[in-house]
């Protein structure tokens, strides 16, 4: 701990005296500028491979609100959570509807003929013959409570 302290409070007086720095100006040709460009330039060209799909002599300036946009744009997952709100929607929208009436309706015709086994059981020829019609309507809905 002693060791850091006296070391910060060196680097306090360093820091706050007065150094006299000298600088060296080389002076070089522009000749020898654009030889070292160039040369730069194709070592770095031949260090990174080509990429596939990608146009390097047409290159796409976006700004950051842009490159955000299409980002979010492009990214699967986003699409999927955006599914998942749109069918959390449905099922709201579903759930709201089970307090819809309902309006039903049934009909039913019967027709028997049923042979007699007996004088006592009635009917001509011996046989019993049955009509029956049945229409029914209706209508319900939950209450509420959640009742019928």
């Amino acid at each position: 701990m002693k060791f850091l302290i006296s070391h910060a409070v060196a680097f306090v007086l360093l820091a706050g005296s007065p150094v006299a720095t000298a600088a060296q100006v080389i002076k070089a040709s522009p000749s020898v500028v654009q030889e070292a460009q160039q040369s730069s330039t194709t070592a770095t060209q031949e260090r990174t491979p080509r990429r596939v799909g990608v146009d390097e002599s047409n290159p796409l300036t976006l700004t950051l609100f842009d490159a955000v946009k299409l980002a979010l744009q492009n990214n699967r997952e986003i699409e999927v959570e955006r599914i998942n709100v749109q069918q959390a929607d449905y099922d709201l929208f579903s759930a709201r509807g089970a307090r819809d009436v309902t309006v039903g309706a049934s009909s039913f015709y019967e027709h028997r003929v049923i042979p007699a086994g007996s004088v006592l059981a009635g009917g001509l020829n011996g046989t019993v013959t049955t009509r029956n019609a049945n229409w029914d309507l209706n209508a319900q809905q939950l209450l509420p409570t959640g009742a019928q």
